[in-house]
């Protein structure tokens, strides 16, 4: 019978009778009637795009990842970057490089031996002019190189291609081809294609490298290109590197001897194509950097951007800008004959012929600049400061005139004549060298006589250890012994051969700024007169408010100790002109007594035919004064230690509403009770104490019930208490 089975099913029989399908791989169901959607759940990791393919699926990778899900990932080479590996062999090396970008001139493999007399043997594979050199020679014989372009325009467009070179004794081949999936599926160019393949012979056979390391991407060191001039065109790679493979063996760029500047993930997210409408405002061309760009922005001036990157800068209070010395400079400056004094990789610099070079070639070290802009009415400044160790470059503003003083061996001064330069409006200072001599330029015009470079110092010399421009430190300063007064005023477009340094740390050459003492953005108001901008009205208000703040905490503060000092003063020696008031210790003492007061402070007397008053403690012992003291201070309670009576003023007897303790004869003293005054010797008899006198009664409640009786039922307790001499009766309630 037919098959049931659809989309290519095989069809199989079952033990009981019937029949079940076997489906191809994408298909599903009982018949294979069904597509299988292979993207769901999603197979590709970090971030892949799942493309189905029905059946089937692809993984589309992103940020330079590849493999069939994404799992592998190509690796980043930044500026200055390397990977150092064992050496290569020496009769036979077989090389395969799979590479990405936009830098023209690149150094892709480079193994060299020990030199002797600038020459050595050596193998390089570099781009140059963004084709694919191979080189090779010996420490006694020529270079052999061959090149190859590519069917491309250029192999720096940004796009993935592979590189084979081939070493066999003498017999050279080189190869290109282009890949795709971020290096992963590359086309193999054939032999004999002379658009993507050549060869040559060599007059060397066997090479020694003396152990040398094998360097991938980049140089650790200048030394290797000092050391043998003309062997290589390029000190570094910036792009993506998928795979490097020596004789067969992928080499693990994930585990080697040393390296440096090395990301595990290469993502190019930036761009001209993408962002220079933004970066260059329109102004100018756009230059990429790979993982960044620069931009023309009139004339000769490259800058990271033609906005921020030109923003000028205000310098008061002693402030300065300083610029921490970095590895590019010091490699621009030693490899000034590959770099041509700029970082720019489109410059045009000398090469070398690719064909048996016997010689090495001449270069001219190209001209070296620095140039600042800065506007200021202040007389005296620093402008530029370098210096190497003692030896230094200085520019500076003495009497309102451009001076530069230079040491070296000796100390060089040379004074601007062309005038004043400190009227508030915008100049340009530039430093110039060029093989035989020294210019310093105002606005474009030579001050004094062209130097002799060779008896300057060098203001960008490659071992410089401090660069400085409105002010320098004290440490490093060796003009004098003393800073000048410190610049004030603006400043602008620090350049080094034309590339602007940024105050923000974007430069191409200096990407680590620190800022000292106060500056700040833009240039307004006064400049150079104490001050680098105009104030700001909200700094004012709120200067204004933190002051009256301080002034109302100041006067709080005084008025609370003037009102302690008088309350202090006070109680030490009461007001003048009263009697003696009633003093006693805080924590008792020795001689604590309590002073006789007025007799008019009580109104009525308590006790009749008695000058002393007693009173029952605890133990119903009697404590009684004597004459106008009593006796015993450290017997009185503490609250009645601690109460303090001042002399002006007349206490009144208490009256309270709640009973509290009983009086009698000699009553007992009593921690809640105001202080009695002790009874004066007077001539007067004391009303004598009558049980229906109209004195108050104060009875002793602490012990009482919780449900108290009527008034009334204690006055009659009370009274009857004190008619039976003493004796408990008691009195029903009327």
């Amino acid at each position: 019978s037919s098959n049931p089975c659809q989309n290519g099913g095989s069809c199989r029989a079952s033990s009981d009778g019937t029949f079940f399908c076997l489906c191809r791989l994408g298909y599903r169901g009982n018949q294979c009637e069904a597509l299988v959607d292979s993207c769901r759940p999603n197979p590709c990791l970090h971030g892949g795009l799942c493309v189905s393919l029905k059946p089937g699926y692809k993984c589309s990778c992103s940020d330079g990842r590849y493999g069939r899900h994404c799992e592998k990932s190509t690796f980043g080479f930044q500026e200055l970057s390397y990977m150092m590996f064992p050496s290569l062999d020496a009769a036979t090396n077989d090389i395969s490089f799979i590479f990405a970008t936009t830098k023209e001139d690149s150094l892709l493999v480079y193994n060299y031996g020990s030199q002797s007399g600038g020459r050595s043997d050596f193998v390089a594979l570099e781009l140059i002019h963004g084709k694919a050199v191979f080189s090779f020679g010996g420490a006694r014989t020529a270079i052999t190189s061959v090149t190859v372009g590519g069917k491309s325009s250029s192999l720096a467009n940004g796009n993935w291609h592979k590189i084979t070179a081939t070493r066999n004794g003498r017999v050279v081949s080189l190869s290109v081809g282009t890949c795709v999936e971020n290096g992963d599926v590359c086309e193999e160019c054939r032999p004999g294609d002379s658009s993507c393949y050549a060869d040559e012979i060599g007059p060397a056979g066997t090479l020694n490298f003396n152990n040398e390391p094998l360097l991938i991407g980049g140089l650790h060191t200048a030394d290797p290109i000092l050391e043998r001039p003309g062997q290589i065109r390029s000190d570094d790679l910036v792009g993506c590197v998928h795979s490097v493979s020596v004789n067969g063996r992928q080499l693990n760029l994930s585990n080697p001897i040393q390296s440096a500047g090395i990301v595990n993930t290469c993502n190019r997210k930036v761009s001209c194509e993408s962002s220079a409408p933004d970066v260059c405002a329109n102004f100018g061309a756009c230059i990429d950097h790979w993982n960044s760009v620069s931009c023309t922005c009139g004339g000769d001036l490259i800058a990271p951007n033609c906005g921020l990157a030109l923003q000028p800068i205000s310098i008061s209070d002693g402030g300065y800008v300083e610029f921490i010395i970095s590895k590019k400079h010091r490699r621009m400056q030693l490899l000034e004959t590959l770099y041509g004094g700029s970082t720019l990789w489109q410059q045009k610099r000398k090469t070398r012929s690719t064909v048996r070079n016997t010689s090495s070639p001449s270069y001219s070290s190209p001209v070296k600049s620095v140039s600042v802009l800065f506007r200021t009415v202040r007389a005296s400044g620093i402008i530029f400061y370098a210096a190497t160790n003692k030896h230094f470059t200085s520019v500076e503003l003495i009497n309102g005139q451009v001076v530069y003083i230079s040491k070296l061996s000796t100390l060089i001064n040379m004074t601007n004549t062309l005038g004043s330069v400190t009227d508030g409006q915008w100049h340009n200072l530039t430093l110039r060298s060029h093989v035989h001599g020294l210019e310093i330029l105002v606005d474009g015009h030579r001050i004094g006589d062209e130097l002799d470079s060779a008896g300057v110092h060098d203001f960008l010399d490659p071992y410089l250890t401090y660069i400085s421009i409105g002010g320098a430190s004290k440490t490093v300063y060796h003009v004098a012994s003393v800073l000048p007064d410190a610049f004030e005023g603006c400043l602008a477009n620090f350049s080094i051969n034309n590339e602007v340094q940024p105050f923000n740390g974007s430069g191409s050459i200096f990407s680590e700024i620190i800022l000292r003492g106060k500056v700040t953005k833009e240039c307004n108001g006064p400049i150079g007169v104490g001050t680098a901008a105009t104030s700001d009205p909200l700094s004012i208000g709120i200067t204004l408010v933190i002051v009256f703040f301080v002034v109302l905490l100041v006067a709080i503060l005084v008025s609370f100790v003037v009102f302690r000092l008088r309350k202090q003063n006070k109680e030490k020696g009461g007001s003048p002109g009263s009697p003696a008031g009633v003093h006693s210790k805080q924590n008792g003492g020795s001689n604590g007594h309590v002073n006789p007061v007025s007799e008019n402070i009580l109104g009525r007397p308590l006790h009749a035919n008695d000058n002393s008053l007693g009173y029952h403690v605890e133990n119903g012992d009697i404590i009684r004064g004597v004459g106008h003291h009593l006796v015993g201070p450290e017997l009185l309670s503490k609250k009645f230690k601690d109460r303090e009576i001042i002399q002006n003023e007349i206490q009144r007897p208490q009256r309270p509403d709640i009973i509290e303790r009983e009086v009698v004869k000699n009553p007992p003293l009593r921690d809640d009770h105001p202080p009695l005054p002790p009874i004066t010797n007077h001539s007067h008899d004391h009303v004598p104490t009558d049980l229906n006198s109209e004195i108050p009664e104060h009875y002793d409640l602490e012990n009482a019930s919780s449900i108290a009786p009527s008034d009334i039922d204690i006055v009659y307790h009370y009274k009857g208490f004190r008619e039976a001499g003493g004796g408990r009766k008691y009195k029903a309630t009327p």
